[in-house]
């Protein structure tokens, strides 16, 4: 009988003990549960704080450095962030720099020799611009000078056909030569031998035509 005494008892001790259990998990799990509010209700105070600290308000020193470090950890996370995108970004092939186009080789200019210094004048130039002498003087006329185009006057290139220079106006074509003047006819009459005015048609001693 002691026995099963003892046994009810032992059964009763685990029974509360079980039952006192549960209820201090129950109360815990409350006070867990306070606490989750809590941090909530500190995160809350915070970003509010940190929204009036981005908008220019002042707090204490120690709410001020706080405030920096959440500033620079967000500015780390932003750059963090644009590197993670920029390696996910799809690669695109890089193409390589177009070559240059060969441009158009300069031909070399044209110059004039001076004949009397030697120095060199840029081309169309008429007198030298060292010493001034005159870099087209007139070649020595010659008989083929107006068929081939140059004039003989200042030696200029002209086109051929053409009658005076494009550059000094000179003839190009020599002048033609003046006709030989005709004989006077014989004022003598072919018939009668008789000399006769000259202008008259008929001679005036026989009548024949002059």
């Amino acid at each position: 009988m002691a026995f099963l005494d003892k046994l009810s008892s032992m059964a009763k001790n685990v029974g509360d003990k079980t039952g006192d259990m549960l209820e201090t998990s129950k109360l815990n799990s409350k006070i867990g549960d306070e606490q989750k509010k809590i941090q909530a209700a500190y995160l809350k105070i915070g970003e509010h704080c940190y929204e009036k600290f981005a908008e220019g308000e002042s707090f204490d020193p120690q709410v001020t450095e706080l405030c920096e470090a959440i500033r620079t950890g967000k500015e780390v996370i932003a750059a963090t962030q644009q590197e993670i995108a920029e390696i996910k970004a799809p690669k695109t092939p890089k193409t390589p720099p177009a070559a240059p186009e060969p441009q158009p080789e300069t031909p070399p200019e044209q110059t004039l020799k001076c004949p009397d210094c030697g120095a060199q004048n840029p081309e169309g130039t008429k007198f030298c611009q060292e010493c001034g002498a005159r870099l087209d003087a007139p070649a020595p006329a010659a008989p083929e000078a107006a068929a081939s185009g140059v004039c003989p006057s200042c030696g200029a290139q002209n086109p051929e056909g053409i009658k005076f220079c494009q550059e000094c106006g000179a003839r190009l074509e020599p002048p033609a030569p003046a006709p030989e003047p005709e004989p006077e006819p014989d004022p003598r009459c072919p018939a009668c031998g008789a000399v006769n005015p000259p202008g008259i048609k008929f001679c005036g001693e026989c009548g024949a035509r002059l």
